[in-house]
């Protein structure tokens, strides 16, 4: 794994490949979407009860 040093070698990270920055971004967006899906199913889901 490649770890790019800053400073002191203490403060090592690993360097992160465009291809793992991209599914990091790509698992986040799908989250959110998630995220927002359950919400809106949720509030349907309660304007149904009320409006039966």
């Amino acid at each position: 794994m490649n770890r790019r040093c800053i400073g002191i070698s203490s403060h090592c990270r690993p360097i992160k490949t465009e291809a793992e920055e991209e599914l990091e971004r790509g698992i986040a967006i799908v989250s959110v979407t998630t995220q927002l899906a359950g919400r809106y199913l949720h509030v349907r889901r309660v304007q149904d009860h009320y409006l039966q």
